[in-house]
């Protein structure tokens, strides 16, 4: 939402509306957890064994993420 509101007036004369309370949007991380972080860890090593890549383990291909999962984990 705040990237919205960035651009009302940037581009052209504009404002910006929430419809929503503030007690609500008052709930949001400034930054959300990454989807990597947030997805089942089975799930995710199944994601990547269907990507049929040369190296098929999975916590080798992981480890290149940027905020990879716990590795101990797999």
């Amino acid at each position: 939402m705040n990237q919205r509101k960035g651009r009302a007036g940037r581009v052209s004369d504009g404002a910006c509306y929430r419809l929503i309370t503030r007690a609500f949007f008052k709930k949001f991380d400034d930054q959300p957890i990454p989807q990597i972080l947030r997805e089942p860890l089975a799930k995710l090593v199944l994601n990547v064994k269907r990507l049929k890549l040369k190296n098929k383990d999975p916590k080798r291909f992981l480890a290149f993420a940027i905020q990879p999962p716990n590795l101990d984990d797999i």
